[in-house]
């Protein structure tokens, strides 16, 4: 005898009264996550706007601080017939200040250091030369030209004992410029009377760099 069908129960899973109360809640939950999208849809676009902004203000401060450059570069390094050199010099010179403020570049401080060089302020020029050292002694490339630029002011200020030191951070660090390095420094212990310490260097330069220009250079100055 066959086994009888039972009927299977379906399990409500809401009844009628929660049915409704979702349904006639659907528009607020469509019209709450509508809110949230446009939240989030603006708060996006504010961050782009800002980003953009911003983008836009570094563009204008590097045109501007490229520009500056320039105008003291060519004051100071282009035709030499400018009529009021003195006056060229000053505008260079607060051109490339200028320029740095709004854009600290080591080549710019490079060239700071020359002009105040230039316009006789030593001082100034070791002070931008030192600045270079601590934030961008990290740059090999610049780092000798630093260097070479510290120790011929030192030696103009009649600081000879500042310039051998600096040659020979020049001649232990230099990636280039340490055949020069050897070569100031064999100069000044010749002006210092202290013959046996320019002869060892000497020696270091001809051993070291047999092609040097500066070789030639001692033979010749004895």
């Amino acid at each position: 005898m066959p086994r009888p069908i039972k009927k299977r129960v379906l399990k409500k899973t809401e009844t009628e009264e929660e049915l409704r109360t979702e349904i006639l809640s659907l528009p607020e939950r469509i019209k709450g996550f509508i809110s949230e999208r446009k939240r989030f849809l603006i708060l996006l676009l504010l961050a782009l706007l800002i980003a953009g902004g911003f983008g836009i203000y570094s563009l204008q401060l590097n045109l501007k601080a490229s520009r500056l450059f320039y105008e003291g570069y060519r004051a100071f390094y282009g035709p030499g017939d400018i009529i009021n050199k003195a006056e060229a010099y000053r505008k260079g010179l607060e051109a490339l200040k200028e320029s740095y403020r709004l854009r600290p570049d080591p080549i710019t401080l490079i060239y700071l250091a020359d002009a105040y060089y230039r316009v006789g302020s030593l001082d100034d020029a070791i002070k931008s030369l030192q600045e270079f050292r601590s934030r961008f002694g990290s740059n090999r490339y610049l780092l000798p030209l630093c260097y070479q630029r510290l120790g011929l002011i030192y030696k103009k200020k009649g600081l000879n004992d500042e310039a051998l030191k600096i040659y020979e951070e020049l001649y232990k660090n230099g990636y280039t410029l340490r055949d020069l390095a050897l070569y100031e420094s064999i100069m000044i212990l010749k002006g210092m009377n202290r013959a046996e310490e320019a002869s060892k260097k000497a020696e270091i330069l001809k051993k070291e760099f047999p092609d040097s220009p500066y070789l030639s250079m001692l033979k010749t100055e004895g």
